[in-house]
C-alpha cells in the first residue's frame, strides 16, 4: 500500500514537496497540507513560482482542496498541530516544513495527532536522529527514531563533501563558509531583530552570520564532531549558493589525488547527490539542479596539507530533492 503523506507549511521547502511528490513514481501518496495562509493564496503560489518557474501542472482550489493535475490534496489551515486529523486520515509520515516549528516537542504534536513519524526540514535538538541520504541514512532505526532532521541545505551540501575527502585523506580540522542566497529571515526595512547583522538591507548588502552546518556535521558523521566550524555569508541573490570548505589534511595531498576523489564517489556511492562539475559554472549553471552538492573542479587549491573544496548547490531545490528520499527511505522500513 502506498505510504500517506501530509505536509505541515507550504513555504518554498514545502511547495517543493508537493512538486516533487506528485511528479515523481514513488509509493508516497499525499494526502494533505497544512498551511494558515489558505488555498487560494497556495493556489497562486504554486501556479506562478518566481524562482522556479510556473507550474506545468493544472492548479485549482476550493475551501477544502488543493487540486495539481487532478490530483486532490486535503487542505488544512491549523496553526496546532494537535488540532490536525492525521488518525483520521491514515496518515504515516508528517514532513513539518514550516520552519517555525525548531523544537522537536513540537514536532511531536504531530505523533500525538496520528503520525507514525516526523522529518523536520530544519537542525534542531532533542530529536530522535539526524539523517542525511548518501551520508549516514544506513543508521535510520525506524524502531526509535520517529521524529527525525533532514538537516538544512548547508549541512545537505557540507556532508557528501566532507564525507569524501575525509574517507580519503584524513580531516584534522577544517573551517567552512557559506555564500547564500537571501532568506525570509532577513529584513528589508530597519527592524529590531535577535541578529543585528540581519535587522534590515536585504537585497543590498552581503549580511555575516552564523550556520549550524558545520557543527552538525559531527551529527551525521560523528569522526569530524568538534573538527569543523565556520559561518555563513548571505547575498542578495534568489536562489544559488555555495560552501567552501577548507581543511588541514591528514597528509599532504595533490589537485590530482583530491579531483579523482570526488570523481569516483560522484560516479558511485554519491551518484545523484554529488556532482563533479569539470567546466567553470556559475551560480546561473546551479539552479534546479537536484544534486546536493556541485563539487567545482576548477576551484580545488591545495598547499601541502592545506586544501580548499567548493560546491555549489541549489539551497531549495537540492534540498528538497534529498528530503523527497529521505521520506522514501522512511516509508519502505515503516513497521508493519
Amino acid at each position: 500500500m502506498p505510504t500517506r503523506i501530509a505536509v505541515n507549511g507550504l513555504g518554498r521547502i514545502g511547495r517543493n514537496q508537493l512538486r516533487l511528490l506528485l511528479a515523481r513514481r514513488s509509493e508516497l501518496e499525499l494526502v494533505a497540507v497544512n498551511d494558515p495562509r489558505g488555498p487560494r493564496a497556495l493556489a497562486e503560489l504554486l501556479q506562478r513560482d518566481g524562482h522556479s518557474g510556473p507550474s506545468t501542472r493544472g492548479v485549482r482550489f476550493d475551501d477544502k482542496h488543493l487540486f495539481l493535475n487532478g490530483h486532490a490534496i486535503r487542505m488544512f489551515t491549523e496553526r496546532d498541530p494537535l488540532r490536525l486529523p492525521w488518525a483520521a486520515l491514515g496518515i504515516d509520515i508528517v514532513i513539518e516544513s514550516t520552519g517555525a516549528e525548531t523544537r522537536s516537542d513540537d514536532a511531536r504534536k504531530h505523533l500525538s495527532a496520528g503520525a507514525r513519524k516526523v522529518i523536520m526540514t530544519v537542525p534542531t535538538a532533542g530529536d530522535d536522529g539526524t539523517f542525511m541520504r548518501g551520508v549516514n541514512e544506513h543508521t535510520y532505526d525506524p524502531t526509535r527514531h520517529h521524529v527525525i532532521s533532514s538537516a538544512s541545505c548547508t549541512t545537505n551540501c557540507l556532508a557528501p563533501v566532507a564525507k569524501v575527502f575525509h574517507e580519503a585523506f584524513g580531516i584534522d580540522a577544517g573551517l567552512m563558509t557559506t555564500i547564500h542566497a537571501d532568506s525570509t529571515d532577513l529584513l528589508l526595512q530597519d527592524i529590531p531583530h535577535s541578529d543585528p547583522r540581519s535587522a534590515g538591507g536585504k537585497g543590498t548588502k552581503i549580511s555575516a552570520g552564523d550556520t549550524g552546518a558545520a557543527l552538525a556535521i559531527g551529527r551525521v558523521i560523528p569522526e569530524l564532531e568538534g573538527r569543523l566550524d565556520g559561518f555563513a555569508l548571505r547575498v542578495p541573490a534568489i536562489s544559488g549558493s555555495i560552501t567552501h570548505l577548507t581543511v588541514t589534511a591528514s597528509r599532504p595531498v595533490t589537485v590530482d589525488e583530491v579531483r579523482a576523489a570526488y570523481e569516483t564517489a560522484a560516479d558511485g556511492p554519491l551518484k545523484g547527490i554529488l556532482r563533479c562539475a569539470d567546466d567553470e559554472i556559475a551560480i546561473a549553471d546551479t539552479v534546479i539542479d537536484p544534486h546536493s552538492s556541485i563539487l567545482d573542479a576548477g576551484l580545488i587549491r591545495v598547499i601541502g596539507s592545506q586544501v580548499k573544496i567548493s560546491a555549489w548547490y541549489d539551497d531549495e531545490w537540492g534540498y528538497s530533492h534529498r528530503l523527497t528520499e529521505l521520506a522514501e527511505y522512511v516509508a519502505e522500513r515503516l513497521p508493519a
